[in-house]
């Protein structure tokens, strides 16, 4: 009878530690919840799956690696996105960078991959593998190829690198391996790759069925393909590369231009004394930069602060705490007074690029002093006077 037990509680001591394994990792699954009674719009929420308790959105099933959403998540509307996590390879990302990569491919403001606002900007790159969990225990090699990739000494702006070399490694390869295999371990480079510069691409860490598969992926994820990362973004003209309050890169307007309304170009700030700049499309008599905003721009805008407020309170009252709304009904106040008010659509789309900046900043799981401190900060950005 002893003997018999053994199997059994060896399996589950491999199961744990494979769980802490991945919890170490950090799981991120992305949510999805339909936007007013728009066709193919939705809001998007980046869960850690890792987090337990009063805040938790999202779990995985320890066994199918299976995302989940909990039960306050599916009171409050949301579910598993099915283009991010498709059947078949539902499972989670184990990297924040590549599940914020693809939810900018999801999301209206990004690629806009359901097409809210149009013709779609770009789709999620195919996830097909094998799933590590069969395989966990079994005591057999991993079947199939895993993707390694490593920083390009090519990168277009300073901040945490968007330009990477990929390479698709055969983990059945004795010869001089890059990868390996382990039942409680999942895959990881050899010590020889990592001497290299290499690292397992932590959209992709379960292995492939076939070789065509991990090409077709690789394609997606490298810069002559999807370019996942978008390693070749260009900024558009009269702007440039930098980084933003919190180390991302992203693109800002020269000396003298400011963006429109919807960030898609930068038109030349209006000169003061009652002529517009030339080429600039200024409003006479002022310093704001464009023309005055259509009632559709402003509702647009209006809408957005009301989207972006709903996911700040799901957040912050999951567990109904007194005061929990108050900041953020303090903030959607703030930006509707602001947006209301805006005189040019440069004025409006400081107002957007402030709510893109406190957005972060109330999804996140902040201390008191740190969130004050961070929302200050976008404030000093842009004070949004005038």
């Amino acid at each position: 009878m002893q003997s018999a037990k053994r199997p059994i509680l060896l399996l589950f001591f491999l199961v744990m530690v494979h769980m802490l394994h991945l919890d170490a990792q950090g799981r991120y699954v992305i949510l999805r919840k339909a936007s007013g009674d728009l066709e193919n719009c939705y809001q998007f929420y980046l869960a850690d799956a890792s987090i337990r308790g009063s805040k938790q959105m999202a779990g995985v099933d320890p066994v199918a690696e299976v995302p989940f959403v909990t039960e306050m998540a599916q009171r409050q509307g949301w579910e598993v996105d099915p283009m991010a996590h498709p059947p078949g390879a539902s499972w989670p990302y184990m990297a924040y960078e590549t599940a914020s990569a693809i939810m900018n491919t999801l999301s209206p403001f990004g690629k806009d991959a359901y097409g809210c606002l149009g013709a779609p900007q770009g789709s999620v790159p195919v996830r097909q593998g094998v799933s590590p969990t069969p395989l966990a225990g079994s005591g057999v090699p991993a079947p199939g190829w895993v993707l390694l990739r490593k920083p390009d000494r090519y990168q277009p702006s300073p901040g945490p690198p968007v330009c990477f070399q990929f390479t698709v490694v055969d983990l059945r390869n004795t010869a001089r391996p890059m990868a390996a295999w382990s039942p409680t371990g999942g895959v990881s480079p050899t010590e020889y790759a990592v001497r290299q510069g290499w690292s397992l691409e932590p959209s992709a860490f379960n292995p492939y069925p076939t070789l065509g598969l991990a090409e077709a992926y690789m394609n997606q994820l490298s810069r002559f393909g999807g370019d996942l990362y978008q390693c070749l973004r260009a900024c558009p003209a009269n702007s440039h590369w930098n980084l933003d309050a919190w180390g991302n890169r992203d693109c800002f307007c020269n000396d003298g231009y400011s963006w429109n309304f919807d960030r898609t170009q930068c038109v030349r700030i209006a000169q003061s004394g009652g002529e517009p700049d030339p080429g600039g499309g200024g409003v006479p008599g002022g310093t704001e930069g464009g023309f005055p905003p259509t009632a559709a721009e402003r509702a647009g805008v209006l809408q957005a602060i009301e989207d972006a407020h709903q996911r700040w309170f799901d957040k912050w009252c999951a567990s109904m705490w007194s005061g929990c709304a108050i900041e953020p009904g303090n903030a959607r106040n703030w930006l509707k007074h602001r947006a209301e008010t805006a005189p040019t659509t440069d004025a409006l789309g400081r107002v957007m690029a402030q709510l893109r900046c406190h957005d972060p900043v109330f999804m996140a799981d902040l201390e008191e002093a740190e969130f004050h401190r961070r929302t200050a900060q976008c404030r000093e950005q842009d004070d949004l006077a005038w």
